[in-house]
C-alpha cells in the first residue's frame, strides 16, 4: 500500500461503518468515536505537516461538535470523514488528476454541511449559492488543467503552464476567498450551521493553502498573485470595520488572513506555522463561542495580540517582506494588520457589552 492509501483507509472503513450504522441502529456515542478513531490514527500515522493541519483541524471541529449536534450524528461523522479524505487527498496530490479529485471529494460533503438544517431554509439557500459559485470556479479551474495539458503535455502540478496556473488560481482563490473570489463569504458564513462554518474555516483551508508551494508560477503570475494577496488583506481588514455579525465578522476575517498567509508565501515565510496559529485562533473562537471570555480570547487571538502565536507568524512575514524589500507587500501588511486591530476592538468592546453567539 502507499503511503497515502495507508492513510486514507482508516477514514473509509469508518464512513462504511458509519453507513451502515445509519441504516440499522444509530447510537450517539457509538458515531462519535467511530469518526473519531479513525482521524486519531490517521495522525500517528501521517508525518506531513499539513496532514497534521488538516486532520487537527477535523478532529477540532468533530469535538467541538460533540455538544452541539444533537441528531443525525452519523450523517454529520460520514460528511466530515469524507472532506478530511478528500483534503489529505489534496494534500498529497503531485498531478492535476489527483489534485481535482481530491478537492472535488473535499467540497462535496461541504455542499451538505451548509444545507445542514431539517427545517429552517435559509442553510439550503447558502448550500445552493455555494454550489453555483463553486461549480463556475470548478469550471475555471477545469480549463487551466486542459491549457496546461495541452501545451506542456503532463498534468504534474509543477509544470503547468502559465495560462493554465492564472486559470486554476482562480479556483484556489475562491476555495481560500481571496478578493476578488471572496462574494460567496459573508452571507455563507452568516446563514450556515456551525459545522460548515468550522469545515470551511479550517479543514478546506489548511488543505488549499498547502497547494501553493507545489504550483508553478511565471513573474507575470506572481505579480497577480501579489495583487491578490495586497487586495486580500486589505479588503477584508476593512469589510471587518462595519460588521455586527460574529460569523460574517469570522468570514472578513478569514478573507484579510488568507491575504497575510499568500504574503507569508511569496515571501517564502513558514506558512505552516501561521496556518496552525490561524486554526488555534479560530477553534477557541468556535469553542468558547457561548462564552464571553473564551470569544474575547480568540478575538485577541485573531488580532495577533503580542505573545500570542498569531503575533509572531505576522512578525516573521513583516521581517522576511522587510529583509526581500518587498515593500507593497511591506506596507500594505502593516497597513491592513493596523485596521484589522481596530475592527477586532470593535468587536471585542461589543463582545464585553453583551453576549455574541455564533
Amino acid at each position: 500500500m502507499t503511503p497515502l492509501e495507508t492513510k486514507l483507509l482508516p477514514l473509509g472503513l469508518a464512513i462504511a461503518w458509519l453507513l451502515i450504522q445509519a441504516s440499522f441502529r444509530r447510537s450517539r456515542i457509538l458515531a462519535q468515536l467511530v469518526s473519531l478513531a479513525p482521524l486519531w490514527i490517521t495522525l500517528m500515522l501521517s508525518s506531513n505537516r499539513w496532514d497534521h493541519l488538516v486532520l487537527a483541524s477535523a478532529i477540532g471541529t468533530l469535538l467541538l461538535s460533540f455538544y452541539r449536534i444533537q441528531e443525525h450524528h452519523e450523517e454529520f461523522g460520514m460528511l466530515l470523514l469524507l472532506t478530511t479524505l478528500g483534503a489529505l487527498t489534496l494534500v498529497a496530490a503531485e498531478d492535476f488528476m489527483t489534485f481535482f479529485i481530491g478537492l472535488e471529494l473535499m467540497t462535496l460533503p461541504v455542499y451538505g454541511l451548509i444545507a445542514w438544517h431539517p427545517t429552517h431554509p435559509q442553510p439550503l439557500h447558502s448550500g445552493l449559492k455555494y454550489l453555483i459559485l463553486s461549480g463556475v470556479s470548478t469550471a475555471t479551474l477545469l480549463l487551466g488543467i486542459a491549457f496546461t495539458y495541452a501545451q506542456s503535455g503532463t498534468l504534474r502540478l509543477a509544470l503547468a503552464s502559465p495560462l493554465g496556473s492564472a486559470l486554476i488560481l482562480v479556483g484556489i482563490g475562491f476555495k481560500l476567498s481571496l478578493v476578488p473570489f471572496h462574494l460567496w463569504t459573508g452571507d455563507v458564513y452568516a446563514d450556515s450551521p456551525w459545522c460548515a462554518m468550522s469545515t470551511l474555516a479550517t479543514v478546506s483551508k489548511a488543505a488549499v493553502i498547502s497547494l501553493l508551494p507545489k504550483l508553478n508560477f511565471d513573474p507575470k503570475n506572481l505579480k497577480v498573485l501579489g495583487l491578490i494577496a495586497i487586495l486580500s488583506m486589505l479588503g477584508g481588514s476593512l469589510l471587518m470595520l462595519r460588521q455586527q455579525n460574529l460569523a460574517r465578522f469570522l468570514a472578513y476575517s478569514s478573507i484579510a488572513h488568507m491575504g497575510f498567509a499568500l504574503a507569508g508565501w511569496m515571501v517564502q515565510a513558514d506558512i505552516t506555522y501561521y496556518m496552525a496559529a490561524y486554526l488555534l485562533s479560530v477553534w477557541i473562537l468556535l469553542a468558547g463561542s457561548n462564552s464571553r471570555f473564551f470569544t474575547i480570547l480568540g478575538l485577541f487571538s485573531l488580532m495577533g495580540l503580542p505573545v500570542l502565536p498569531l503575533f509572531w507568524g505576522k512578525y516573521q512575514i513583516l521581517l522576511l517582506a522587510f529583509s526581500h524589500r518587498n515593500w507593497p507587500l511591506f506596507g500594505f501588511f502593516l497597513a491592513s494588520s493596523l485596521i484589522g486591530v481596530y475592527g477586532y476592538a470593535r468587536m471585542i468592546a461589543k463582545s464585553t457589552q453583551e453576549k455574541v453567539i455564533l
